[in-house]
């Protein structure tokens, strides 16, 4: 059995854009993976909506990715691959990071599950980073919590994100080349969580495991 966790955001929890709610799992892009990969494969989910890579929100509580990621790891040991879909909600202007800063972050992540006290029991998982699909002008509509610099930089996560994960020896799947974000502006819709699905399938499949 191979384990798969998913650390990621609210396109990793299912935010649904239309209602406000949670797509099914079975509409997931981790319920789809599950069902593509078959019973050999466990793919454990853990998204929140708002999560950060390293960040505090000073508006909700828990969303920094660092501060929760080791008790995540602890408990769902043994795992064979850590996958880090972050770096959206880390554009919102309350932060004020550009993408370098947002992939240093994405960086301390990789050190943390990199230096975790693994063993023989517990081996160092592979880590697989996404670069999340490009936000759009839409997401400024309304009392946004994202600027004009937000979608600047949004288009520049690719290349910071490649460069750390080829740094750190990490897969890399750029999902702004082939993925588009709902008309919010910000997430996936179903059609997106397939096609990230059918992605990152392929990857595991040809590539890590």
């Amino acid at each position: 059995m191979y384990n798969i966790l998913c650390f990621g955001d609210s396109n990793t929890f299912g935010y649904d854009y239309l209602t406000g709610g949670r797509l099914d799992y079975s509409e997931r892009w981790t319920g789809i993976l599950q069902q593509l990969l078959g019973n050999n494969f466990n793919v454990i989910e853990a998204g929140l909506n708002g999560r950060t890579t390293a960040f505090d929100d000073p508006f909700r509580y828990d969303r920094n990715g660092r501060t929760v990621l080791p008790m995540i790891l602890d408990q769902s040991r043994p795992l064979d691959l850590v996958i880090l879909f972050l770096g959206s909600n880390d554009l919102k202007q309350t932060y004020g990071q550009d993408a370098n800063s947002i992939a240093l972050g994405l960086q301390s992540l990789i050190r943390l599950i990199n230096e975790r006290p693994w063993d023989k029991l517990y081996p160092k998982p592979k880590i697989l980073v996404l670069s999340p699909p490009v936000i759009t002008r839409a997401c400024l509509e309304g009392v946004s919590e994202f600027s004009e610099s937000s979608v600047e930089n949004a288009h520049k996560l690719s290349y910071t994100f490649l460069e750390i994960a080829k740094r750190h020896g990490c897969f890399y799947t750029d999902l702004a080349k082939t993925v588009k974000v709902c008309p919010d502006g910000l997430h996936l819709d179903k059609e997106g969580h397939k096609q990230t699905a059918r992605i990152i399938f392929e990857e595991i499949k040809n590539e890590i495991l």
